[in-house]
């Protein structure tokens, strides 16, 4: 887990730039997002060997957004979409076409640096970031978490980032079961007909 946060607290970049706002970019601390799944009355706990995919996206209040993915990332494709790879490929990083800075990280990567909860799972996410100063547009942006299986979407999440990030702030991303996948978050395909 050291060896990933050093690699992506290095090389995992944000830049958040205004439109039309030609400001001086200056780096904000890394942070972790801690992604825990957790279950209710109605709905089950995403299990760990339900996961596939983990998928966390950061979008930021309009008319902010990401624009660039860092210069000395490896830059490699991912389907048509121009990201960064770390982690052997295990852990990918695009800007997507709207503006928001989508993680995606494989299941084995999730499974070997999860811990198990009494609710299902949880795994630290590190992030680093650069933000224009402080700037109203790039204020309080929201992070989504998905978890992935098969094409499927069968859990997600979503909290608004206090910002600025700061170094020493772990935040919190519960997930829930999405209705009509509870099988799925289960770690059981459903049957068909």
């Amino acid at each position: 887990m050291r060896h990933l946060s050093r690699c992506l607290l290095s090389s995992i970049a944000l830049v958040v730039a205004l439109a039309g706002c030609a400001a001086d970019v200056v780096p904000a601390p890394s942070f972790q997002l801690r992604v825990r799944s957790i279950g209710t009355m109605t709905a089950p706990s995403v299990l760990l060997d339900s996961v596939g995919q983990l998928e966390v996206m950061i979008r930021p209040l309009a008319p902010s957004r990401f624009v660039e993915l860092p210069p000395e990332c490896s830059f490699d494709d991912c389907g048509g979409i121009q990201c960064c790879k770390y982690e052997g490929g295990q852990v990918s990083t695009f800007i997507s076409t709207v503006g928001e800075y989508v993680i995606r990280i494989d299941g084995a990567w999730v499974r070997e640096r999860a811990e198990i909860t009494p609710t299902g799972f949880a795994v630290e996410v590190p992030i680093f970031a650069t933000s224009t100063m402080d700037s109203p547009g790039a204020l309080d942006p929201v992070a989504f978490g998905t978890v992935i299986r098969g094409t499927e979407r069968i859990a997600g999440g979503a909290i608004t980032l206090r910002w600025p990030l700061r170094g020493d702030d772990t935040q919190d991303l519960p997930v829930m079961c999405t209705p009509g996948f509870e099988s799925q978050c289960m770690n059981v395909d459903p049957v068909g007909p």
